[in-house]
């Protein structure tokens, strides 16, 4: 602690504190703190390490002592015990000896198809390993396993639905193969905005069969689907008048298409109509003693030119002219009133029919 003593004349001395001192202080609070921290932080250290590093072997005692409890309980023929107990053994520490344990217990006990996922576990676990003995012992149980139960290759549509089997949730494997023990169970699909659909089965064993379930959508959810996919439905009708410009220049096209089409195959009528002519023609054709072929070659090569262009030409004038009478229909269809809007594609009815008349074939379009 810093003092200062100062005289004043005429008065007695007085002893002043400098101001550091409440510094000090706070500062050998802080230190008091920290030193209490320390001391307690180190107590607990000093607890912990031995429970850590016993914790290890009293996990090993207590495996050991199920393991053993559990053996005893499988020779005395109290499977479903040993059953337990072997799966408590494991839970503490997983093993392929474990699971062998697990899979004869079950097997014992008639829980076929627990028998055969504990054992086929048991092969391909790499932690204390079975010997050559127990491995053939444990294949030995497996094949017997596999006469009581059924195989049913599950196919769940939507796959990601949520499957129970007498009551208990099951995770189907990577290959959907579902193990049944003797007898029938009861399988049950379910998710969310869908119908929960259950299935009945009978398992026999050694039986291998395929199961299929849909789940259908729930009523609820499917007018929803509807009312989504109708609202956009009637949005695209209503947006369907700015297409009128392009229905209708598409139109006219078909009909200047059409026109040029025909006027071809009215060009090639003529020139066909001329060949005819000079074909017909005895002084053109039947003349220097040659034949009619030898003289008018040309011609009847013209002839048969003429009526396949005429033929083409009048066949794409026709296919014009529909495509054109359909792209007006369409164009006024997109500048109909709300009314017409309102009606579906399938709604929008007109009617081209051919029909005879005095010049062959006629079109009649009804609106």
């Amino acid at each position: 602690m810093l003092l200062t003593l100062r005289s004043f004349p005429g008065e007695r001395s007085v002893v002043t504190v400098n101001r550091c001192v409440k510094a000090v202080r706070q500062l050998s609070r802080t230190g008091l703190a920290l030193l209490i921290w320390a001391t307690v932080l180190a107590v607990n250290v000093a607890i912990s390490r031995p429970t850590a590093a016993q914790s290890e072997p009293d996990q090993e005692s207590q495996y050991k002592a199920l393991v053993q409890e559990a053996l005893f309980e499988f020779n005395d023929a109290r499977y479903e015990e040993a059953l337990a107990l072997f799966e408590r053994a494991h839970a503490i520490n997983p093993n392929a000896q474990t699971l062998r344990g697990i899979g004869m217990a079950a097997f014992e006990a008639r829980q076929y198809g627990r028998a055969i996922k504990a054992l086929r576990a048991a092969f391909t676990n790499k932690k204390r390993p079975l010997t050559e003995k127990q491995r053939a012992q444990a294949e030995n149980t497996l094949e017997k396993a596999k006469q009581f139960v059924a195989s049913y290759r599950i196919e769940i549509k939507p796959p990601e639905a949520q499957l129970t089997v007498d009551g208990q949730a099951v995770t189907l494997p990577d290959d959907g193969i579902l193990l049944l023990d003797f007898g029938k169970h009861e399988i049950v699909a379910a998710l969310k905005d869908y119908q929960t659909v259950t299935r009945q089965v009978v398992a026999l064993g050694g039986r291998e069969a395929s199961l299929e379930i849909v789940l259908p959508v729930s009523q609820r959810e499917r007018e929803s689907r509807v009312e989504a996919t109708e609202t956009p439905k009637r949005e695209s009708l209503e947006d369907t008048s700015g297409d009128a410009a392009v229905y209708r220049t598409l139109g006219w096209i078909g009909v200047a298409s059409a026109v040029v089409a025909l006027g071809g195959a009215v060009v090639a009528w003529q020139i066909g109509e001329d060949a005819i002519d000079t074909w017909n023609n005895d002084e053109i054709c039947e003349r220097d003693g040659k034949t009619r072929e030898q003289n008018c070659a040309d011609e009847y090569n013209t002839i048969q030119a003429a009526r396949t262009w005429g033929i083409t030409a009048l066949s794409a004038g026709a296919a014009f002219g529909i495509t054109s009478a359909i792209m007006f229909i369409l164009a006024a269809g997109a500048d109909g009133d709300d009314e017409s809007n309102d009606r579906t594609v399938n709604e929008a009815c007109f009617r081209l029919v051919a029909v005879p008349d005095s010049y062959g074939l006629g079109w009649s379009m009804t609106f």
